[in-house]
């Protein structure tokens, strides 16, 4: 999960600190973390998505503490959100963020305490703000989930695995 920006906005980087004050709304203006003057956007997953929980995780907050100005469902309504605000901040998946900003979409990641927001950052272990995704079975695993684990395990699942701009960790 990255902070992520409008491409036009200066700002390169925030603390942790800084991102608590911007969602929680002490802070609503850009100037007052170093950027230009600007009213801030802040742009808040819906409850129940789970880069909420990671993002709130991360961060120390309940979800009471955000002051969003937008709620958004998925990645690409988030992209949507602050590519057409120049003051707008949210969080999103690293992988869609980066595909997004290739494909023409005017956003970017922001540093978090001095550590890019990129895959590759995030793969070599220096980017703290992510999540593994698991498979569950109940009980012992049938064949047919058996044969669909080794599947996510194989070159095959690559293709899949990008399309949907997931991170793979370096093994």
């Amino acid at each position: 999960m990255a902070l992520v920006v409008h491409a036009s906005n200066p700002i390169a980087g925030l603390s942790a600190e800084e991102v608590r004050s911007i969602f929680t709304g002490r802070v609503s203006d850009w100037s007052g973390v170093g950027g230009r003057e600007r009213k801030i956007v802040v742009v808040h997953k819906a409850d129940g998505r789970s880069t909420q929980e990671v993002f709130l995780g991360h961060f120390r907050l309940a979800p009471g503490q955000v002051r969003p100005s937008a709620v958004i469902g998925d990645n690409a309504q988030g992209i949507k959100t602050i590519a057409g605000s120049p003051g707008a901040i949210g969080y999103i998946s690293i992988g869609a963020v980066e595909r997004s900003a290739r494909e023409g979409e005017p956003v970017r990641t922001v540093w978090i305490d001095g550590i890019p927001a990129t895959t590759e950052s995030l793969r070599n272990g220096n980017y703290p703000i992510a999540r593994d995704l698991v498979l569950v079975t109940r009980g012992e695993a049938s064949p047919a989930a058996e044969a669909f684990i080794e599947f996510t395990r194989s070159a095959r699942a690559d293709r899949y695995i990008n399309g949907f701009s997931f991170v793979q960790a370096d093994e």
